[in-house]
């Protein structure tokens, strides 16, 4: 297994007008997830409105080392259970 950035991960402050980063405890960048849609124009310029689906993707890598967590806690149980029959 590779290693990681050990959690928790914060789902954190917008790098820019349609990025969320996400950090880790000791200030490494994880990502940085589009978070924001460009919905028009102004002038040449875009305007950005909040994409769920953006989010939702920003949440779900912030969640990761919880998730390895919890995986890597279910594989011991199940091969205790599988020692025990």
């Amino acid at each position: 297994m590779s290693k990681h950035t050990p959690g928790p991960w914060i789902y954190g402050p917008e790098v820019g007008p349609d990025c969320t980063r996400i950090d880790a405890e000791n200030g490494l960048v994880i990502a940085a997830v589009r978070s924001r849609e460009i919905t028009s124009w102004e002038q040449s310029r875009p305007i950005y409105s909040w994409s769920e689906e953006g989010a939702a993707n920003a949440r779900l890598i912030a969640a990761a080392p919880e998730l390895l967590e919890a995986l890597q806690a279910v594989t011991r149980c199940l091969a205790w259970h599988e020692e025990q029959h």
